[in-house]
């Protein structure tokens, strides 16, 4: 069972809310050690220079959302670019890692097969809880990025999946007119259930486009240049969507329709509650596995 012997955990790279997961891990008692925050305008006490001892000193190694970057770990706050595959990867044989994108890092670097991975980028609890903060940093962007109120503003939520289900009645509480796209059948339910418009997200190119802020969760090309060609140069569109996104950025710009890939919002906008997210995430983890 899970005890009060808890393993020590080495984190490696991130932005602000890895700071605060180690700070909540602290709090709970675990020993930590975290590298590759050389310029954190704080210096706290378990940031540790050396990656090679931080891997070496921990029972379990904590990686960030996104894990890398262009090839090199994601590290914001780190003095120079750490290549994953020549400094990283081999730092991690036989350890016992935490990470999210668990399969993309194994086809990317295949050696990884030789530690004990867990994804907890993949966890309900984890997904569910961290769409909280990306809906109020869509939000955000909305009100940035925009001379009118979302109040009466006609608003589409693209697609239906855990951040859309936060996101639509947010708008709808903020007196948007808001419209939701799905695939599936029993996400139309629950979007006619609660009070919103529903669309079929693969029947969009035979709706009438006249939205003045688009919010696309979809992971997948959703507004090629076709949908795009019709829609009022005044819509603002926001792609909340992982890399390379839902939107075709390219064809947006020709149009003179302004389009924001906003990623990594709860990491941005709300680093504290993202963090304890991550935290609580992967304690339950810890437990479940009796680390």
């Amino acid at each position: 069972m899970y005890t009060e012997n808890k393993p020590s955990v080495g984190i490696l790279g991130g932005d602000k809310r890895l700071v605060y997961t180690g700070k909540y891990l602290c709090e709970e008692g675990f020993s930590v050690k975290a590298a590759c925050f050389d310029k954190y305008p704080e210096k706290l006490d378990f940031f540790e220079e050396d990656i090679k001892k931080t891997v070496q000193e921990s029972e379990i190694i904590l990686l960030p959302v996104p894990p890398i970057k262009e090839g090199n770990l994601n590290c914001v706050y780190g003095e120079k670019a750490v290549d994953f595959g020549k400094e990283i990867v081999p730092l991690l044989k036989d350890k016992t890692v935490f990470t999210p994108m668990k399969e993309k890092l194994l086809t990317l670097y295949p050696q990884l097969s030789a530690s004990k991975l867990y994804d907890y980028g993949e966890r309900e609890d984890f997904a569910v809880r961290n769409a909280m903060p990306t809906a109020e940093g869509a939000l955000y962007v909305a009100m940035g990025n925009t001379e009118k109120t979302i109040c009466s503003s006609k608003c589409l939520v693209c697609g239906c999946g855990r951040i859309g289900k936060v996101l639509a009645p947010m708008l709808k509480r903020l007196w948007a007119s808001v419209w939701v796209s799905a695939r599936k059948p029993e996400d139309i339910g629950w979007i006619e259930a609660n009070g919103m418009n529903s669309l079929r997200t693969d029947g969009l190119e035979i709706c009438q486009l006249d939205f003045e802020i688009i919010f696309n969760t979809v992971p997948h090309m959703v507004f090629d240049k076709k949908l795009l060609s019709r829609l009022d140069k005044k819509t603002l569109i926001i792609d909340l969507a992982s890399v390379p996104g839902g939107v075709d950025f390219k064809v947006s710009e020709e149009l003179g329709i302004k389009a924001i890939h906003a990623l990594s919002l709860p990491g941005k906008m709300s680093p504290d509650t993202a963090g304890k997210i991550i935290k609580d995430t992967v304690v339950n983890m810890l437990r479940e596995a009796e680390m």
